[in-house]
């Protein structure tokens, strides 16, 4: 047991990992990820820090009729809990409902480009540091110093082929701002510094599980 807890303090200790995305797996530094506090303890060693977020929710119940009954009006509050690992510049963070604990459903890398975009809060919580290890999907490194859109991508275009997955852009005013995967697991969605550099600030991998 001893030497377990030891294992684990040295992994928790590194400043630098390597993440790939190889197609539904994810590894850290040619391990195996599985979004499980187990699986990540078990990589990554133990958190620098775990941090709590109480969200409320209003409810309001239906009468005998099907109607709103505003007088049976609650607030239910839940928890969300990231797991940060400011070194790595890593957060793991679960996405409680009202009435399911989802467990850990988010997996965010921050990067050293700044985001600049202003039409949403990144999260509640923020490594002290940035990632500085590479990013890979699908045998191609995502570059960080530079712009990583295709060219001829803008926000009217519906869907495109990038790491070898298809993508598809979200933009404010005409700026795009993150693009978004779909049709292959895991989802992944990569968040822009600003609309002119277009250089990867953060990147969020979903747990989505297969129907």
């Amino acid at each position: 047991m001893a030497f377990v807890f030891y294992y684990l303090s040295v992994f928790s200790q590194q400043s630098q990992v390597d993440i790939k995305i190889t197609g539904k797996t994810i590894y850290i530094n040619s391990r195996k990820l599985i979004f499980e506090k187990d699986s990540i303890l078990s990589v990554l060693g133990k958190p620098d820090r775990i941090e709590k977020k109480t969200k409320s929710h209003h409810i309001t119940e239906k009468n005998a009729d099907g109607e709103n009954d505003s007088s049976h009006d609650r607030i239910v509050e839940v928890d969300d809990t990231y797991f940060i690992y400011d070194k790595l510049g890593l957060i793991f963070c679960t996405a409680n409902g009202i009435y399911t604990t989802e467990g850990l459903t988010r997996f965010i890398i921050f990067f050293p480009n700044k985001r600049e975009f202003d039409n949403r809060k990144i999260y509640d919580f923020e490594p002290k540091q940035k990632y500085r290890g590479t990013f890979e999907i699908d045998n191609e490194i995502v570059p960080v110093d530079k712009k990583i859109l295709p060219p001829g991508i803008n926000y009217k275009t519906d869907s495109f082929l990038l790491y070898k997955r298809s993508f598809g852009p979200a933009s404010i005013a005409t700026k795009i701002d993150k693009i978004y995967s779909f049709k292959t697991l895991p989802y992944i969605e990569l968040y822009l510094n600003n609309g002119k550099e277009g250089k990867l600030s953060y990147a969020v991998i979903r747990r989505i599980e297969e129907k």
